[in-house]
């Protein structure tokens, strides 16, 4: 299985969903923003996630996206199934949308590599349905408060400075370093410190 650009875009704006959980909801320009995510991808990716019953959505001027039931009752594998569909590497290993195919020279039933497969998929689905929107809600955060402030760096990708340093999901940045207590400074030289 190999996560999508979508899935991936998907687990990092929902634990900002789960955070405002019962209150008002989120415009996909606050959540682009707050993950550095286009912000008409993001769109698609939360109507679809709407479309699969994870989320609600409101017009209007304070309108937005927000979680349908609470984040402890979502689980990832619900998250990563709703963008990305089954989770089976193969489409005869998937458990929710099984195919045979007619191309394919082994029996259903009995072929060794679907098996092989099916274990693949159950494996992944125990990892991914165990762990639920809060746990990793929770997570992110830790995440963010321990490898600097990640949101701030991705916003500041632009400064000018000299070199680049990784922020979170290794992503470049130019003219950022993290301060010894997770601050995020500019390189000397150039820009505002």
């Amino acid at each position: 299985m190999k996560l999508s650009r979508k899935g991936i875009y998907a687990l990092r704006v929902l634990p900002h969903l789960a955070e405002a959980y019962g209150k008002a909801p989120l415009s996909v320009s606050q959540l682009a923003d707050l993950e550095d995510v286009p912000a008409k991808y993001l769109e698609q990716i939360l109507s679809t996630l709407r479309k699969q019953g994870l989320l609600v959505s409101e017009r209007g001027k304070d309108g937005g996206y927000a979680l349908r039931v609470p984040p402890e009752e979502i689980s990832l594998g619900d998250i990563v199934r709703g963008v990305d569909g089954p989770l089976a590497p193969i489409p005869c290993a998937s458990r929710t949308a099984p195919h045979n195919s007619l191309d394919c020279p082994y029996d259903f039933e009995t072929c060794w590599l679907r098996q092989l497969m099916l274990r693949v998929r159950d494996n992944i689905s125990a990892v991914l349905d165990q762990e639920n929107l809060a746990e990793m809600t929770v997570d992110a955060g830790a995440s963010a408060g321990t490898n600097g402030s990640n949101r701030a760096a991705r916003r500041n990708k632009g400064g000018r400075g000299g070199g680049a340093g990784v922020t979170g999901c290794g992503r470049k940045t130019r003219g950022i370093q993290s301060g010894e207590n997770g601050s995020v400074l500019r390189r000397r030289g150039r820009g505002r410190t």
